[in-house]
């Protein structure tokens, strides 16, 4: 029997409105279903993400939401956007290698609710002193 890994999402508050895609998806079950990339990162670890595997979601070096993945990573013909995007050109730059997968976010956490969590430079890692290794 596999069982499933637990990953770090980190986004940038810069490049992507985090706050609006956790609002949207408290608000509903439509936005809580969406597509994120590899980001620039070496696809060499691409395949050690799989369906079910949870993901906690990190801005500003807060845990903003936990999510679990639909659809493992796959390469698309376009650059994939949505409508949380802020920086357009840094998105098309990131997201070059058009690799994706589908992600369903399953809590969102406002407030004295958001745990710390490291940033990362890696869009996807699995962190050693992370708060649910403890």
């Amino acid at each position: 029997m596999a069982t499933n890994n637990i990953w770090q999402l980190s986004w940038n508050s810069k490049n992507y409105d985090a706050e609006g895609r956790m609002l949207a998806a408290a608000a509903s079950e439509e936005k809580r279903n969406m597509i994120q990339s590899w980001g620039r990162s070496s696809i060499t670890n691409i395949g050690k993400i799989k369906t079910g595997d949870t993901i906690y979601i990190s801005c500003k070096k807060k845990c903003i939401g936990k999510a679990v993945v639909i659809q493992p990573f796959r390469q698309s013909t376009e650059i994939i956007t949505d409508e949380f995007v802020r920086n357009q050109d840094e998105h098309e730059e990131r997201h070059g290698n058009r690799w994706y997968c589908h992600l369903r976010i399953t809590e969102f956490y406002f407030g004295n609710y958001r745990r710390d969590l490291c940033g990362n430079q890696n869009t996807f890692c699995n962190p050693r002193n992370a708060f649910w290794k403890n």
